[in-house]
């Protein structure tokens, strides 16, 4: 395939109506009849997995959809008691800690995950309180931890903003 002339279209598709339109204007599949990329007939482009050895330009908000952690469990540091709570997925998300008797410095959250390779994860407190203890989070392929250098007070709530970049 070749442009004829500047400014022409190599490749037009183009619905057959406005009006409730369905199907989609490309689909590639693997031999196992897996889709590979598609672009449905409202132009949402859907792809397996991408590369870009250029700049990705975002004009719009970045919505993660993976999979939520399978298993979410107090530490320590949450104090007896304690709950650990996450609203989000495995890229992103807010953790909702309310302490126990007795919290402590250190961990107050470990979630199971499921990553190829560990992530580099970003915390950051979501309120003045939250932020004041002084939060760390690491990761592995199978989990992640949340917690902090500060003692939270008893009883308390904390919440932490994350994401995990592979």
């Amino acid at each position: 395939m070749r442009q004829g002339v500047n400014g022409a279209d190599v490749l037009l598709s183009r619905r057959l109506t406005d009006t409730a339109p369905t199907g989609n204007f490309l689909r590639l599949q693997d031999a196992a009849g897996a889709d590979l990329v598609s672009i449905d007939i409202a132009g949402n482009l859907t792809v397996k997995n991408a590369t870009f050895n250029g700049t990705l330009t975002v004009n719009g908000h970045i919505i993660t959809g993976s999979a939520a952690p399978t298993a979410v469990t107090a530490g320590a540091g949450a104090g007896t008691g304690g709950s650990c709570t996450i609203t989000g997925n495995d890229t992103s998300g807010t953790v909702t800690v309310v302490t126990g008797t007795t919290p402590a410095a250190g961990v107050l959250c470990t979630a199971t995950v499921a990553f190829s390779t560990a992530p580099r994860p970003v915390i950051s407190g979501s309120d003045q309180a939250s932020a004041a203890l002084a939060p760390f989070m690491s990761a592995t392929t199978t989990t992640f931890t949340i917690g902090v250098n500060g003692i939270p007070a008893n009883p308390g709530t904390y919440r932490f903003n994350y994401f995990n970049a592979q």
